[in-house]
């Protein structure tokens, strides 16, 4: 069934057209695209309440890509920021928030998966993707779930490899080795003395 199509408007039809590509793979043959120049009519081949999801899927990832030129605070939808960012590997929300406050931005976590930021969406589209590079690195790691969580944060944070980072952090006595990596401390203290170390 087809219905009126919804149209969306973009600053640039690069834009546009990473907006449909995006669209098009995070949803697949239950829409079409029609692009002319920084615009894009919306075809939803779907009924019911599949139809409302779909157009909800729609508004999000518009919303988020929005949010990249758009300043103050923005609410984004993390299922909606982990297909945007082409996330391999699963990624805490709680960690994307403690990376931007790390990195200076304001950010929450708030109920429903969502996360409040001031950070554009370019910026979460990084650090997701690097969060979620350096976990598929940890996968065969011998290490404790708070050590990939402190490694990796770490990692990205520093913009240095997962076997630099940990070379870096047992240097420190952060981590200790008995079988497999531990913190020495619990997460926010060993995070807070790597931080104030550099």
């Amino acid at each position: 069934m087809r219905r009126n199509p919804i149209t969306l408007v973009f600053r640039s039809p690069s834009d546009a057209v990473k907006f449909l590509e995006t669209l098009e793979a995070t949803i697949g043959s239950e829409i079409a695209g029609e692009l002319k120049m920084n615009k894009v009519k919306i075809y939803v081949y779907a009924r019911g309440d599949r139809y409302k999801e779909i157009v909800r899927r729609i508004q999000a990832l518009y919303s988020t890509v929005r949010g990249t030129y758009t300043p103050g605070l923005r609410r984004y939808d993390f299922s909606t920021l982990l297909s945007i960012s082409e996330s391999k590997t699963p990624v805490s929300p709680q960690v994307v928030v403690e990376l931007l406050k790390l990195k200076g931005f304001e950010a929450r976590l708030l109920k429903g998966g969502y996360i409040e930021t001031n950070a554009d969406t370019d910026t979460l589209r990084e650090i997701i993707g690097g969060l979620s590079r350096a976990y598929a690195r940890l996968v065969r790691l011998p290490a404790t779930t708070p050590a990939k969580r402190l490694v990796a944060l770490l990692s990205v944070y520093w913009g240095i490899s997962v076997e630099e980072t940990v070379e870096k952090l047992v240097e420190k006595g952060l981590l200790r080795d008995e079988n497999r990596l531990e913190p020495t401390h619990n997460f926010s203290r060993a995070l807070e003395l790597a931080i104030s170390e550099d």
